[in-house]
């Protein structure tokens, strides 16, 4: 029965010793500034060379039996980004939103009996655009004409 009291005693000092201790944080000033530092040195970026962000459109093309213009559009931002595709002359059923993929984004827009062909499509993404003429277009459009000149309103 003497040998319980003396550990007993060593265990509560500990333990009061424990709570009492006064706890210190140590600031985190400067933890990653050697490892922004080396990410900087390995993943060099050259705003200069990166390539602009544009439109392109890869193949326009009107199937007069499904009445579907097809469009292949995509845009150098890559994946997730807002592609907006509108047939000219434009209407309300000839425009589309698309969010691309790794290659871009493809749209199949029908256009109703009796409604306008379009000859040309307008594919926007951001602030950057592109104009294609529709391969296989009805005779009454004219494939070889230039692209018109838009003014896009930005909101």
């Amino acid at each position: 029965m003497h040998k319980y009291p003396l550990p007993v005693i060593v265990a509560l000092a500990l333990g009061f010793g424990i709570i009492w201790k006064p706890s210190a944080v140590a600031t985190a000033d400067g933890e990653y500034t050697a490892f922004f530092a080396l990410h900087d040195e390995l993943h060099p970026v050259d705003i200069e060379k990166r390539e602009p962000h544009r439109v392109y459109v890869r193949k326009t093309f009107w199937s007069d039996d499904d009445r579907t213009l097809r469009v292949d559009a995509g845009t150098t931002r890559g994946k997730g980004a807002l592609i907006i595709v509108e047939g000219v002359p434009g209407s309300d059923w000839l425009t589309a939103f698309g969010i691309a993929s790794e290659y871009g984004a493809k749209f199949a827009l029908s256009v109703p009996e009796g409604e306008a062909v379009p000859c040309r499509v307008l594919v926007r993404s951001g602030a950057e655009s592109a104009v294609a003429s529709v391969a296989n277009a009805p005779a009454a459009c004219e494939a070889k004409a230039a692209p018109a000149t838009y003014l896009l309103a930005s909101l």
